[in-house]
């Protein structure tokens, strides 16, 4: 009777241990996760700041040096920035930036809203965010003044695909 009693409470025990383990590896895992999403988004909003600048001191020839300096940054698998139809339509098309190349890019264009995609496979995680380029007007940045578009218009967008793997273990 004893070791009938026993043997239950260890398997108890071993069922509730085996549980918060779970429970904390998955909120290990969401945290990290988490915390990749928000150092995408800051390296998207990095982007989309030095492009204006770029832009504004008139050198977007020098937009690619730019774009590969960032690139090369540790967990950085790719940034591709979008041109949306208002400013192929003043502009052209250009050879440095890309057109949409999924559903993403194209509901973030029109949809003026950032996308968030976790990418995973057995041995690798990465986390990849779109976010819109709005034409604004304001600190000293009116995108108005050389944009043929309204204020809040999505000019374009930026993707980030970060690899978050460290995160995922």
């Amino acid at each position: 009777m004893k070791n009938k009693i026993a043997i239950r409470m260890i398997l108890l025990m071993l069922i509730f241990g085996f549980t918060l383990i779970g429970f904390q590896t998955y909120n290990t895992r969401a945290d990290g996760i988490s915390s990749g999403l928000k150092k995408a988004d800051a390296i998207a909003e990095v982007v989309k700041s030095g492009l204006t600048a770029h832009m504004i001191n008139g050198n977007m020839s020098q937009q690619s040096v730019f774009l590969t300096s960032i690139e090369k940054t540790k967990n950085i698998d790719t940034i591709r920035i979008i041109r949306g139809e208002n400013v192929i339509k003043q502009y052209g098309k250009s050879l440095d930036l890309v057109a949409p190349q999924d559903d993403i890019d194209d509901n973030v264009i029109k949809t003026g809203k950032a996308e968030h995609k976790l990418i995973e496979t057995m041995s690798t995680a990465k986390l990849r965010v779109t976010i819109p380029y709005k034409a604004t007007n304001g600190n000293d940045i009116n995108c108005l003044s050389c944009h043929d578009v309204k204020f809040n218009d999505t000019l374009g967008a930026v993707t980030i695909v970060l690899d978050v793997t460290d995160f995922k273990d």
